[in-house]
């Protein structure tokens, strides 16, 4: 894999090693892995954002229900889960 090198404060390299040594991790992986946190953070912060731009629209927000009662039924996610145990029981 090709390395590259990024620019960071002292601060922060003090704080990648500390973490490195505390994880056994190399300084590399907990850079991945701190950019891979971040990243899911963004994708649900955005989705948080989507989901409340579509609820503050009625028309939309009901278009939207009603494709998903469509693709998953009426029943709530929790008694879906009670009665796909009771058909394996």
């Amino acid at each position: 894999m090709a390395e590259s090198t990024v620019p960071v404060s002292k601060d922060t390299e003090a704080k990648l090693a500390r973490i490195a040594a505390r994880t056994g991790l190399s300084v590399g992986d907990v850079v991945l892995a701190a950019v891979e946190a971040y990243e899911a953070r963004l994708f649900f912060e955005e989705m948080d954002e989507t989901y409340a731009v579509l609820e503050a629209d009625f028309r939309e927000w009901n278009a939207y229900m009603a494709d998903l009662t469509e693709w998953i039924g009426d029943a709530e996610p929790e008694e879906q889960v009670e009665e796909q145990d009771a058909d394996l029981g």
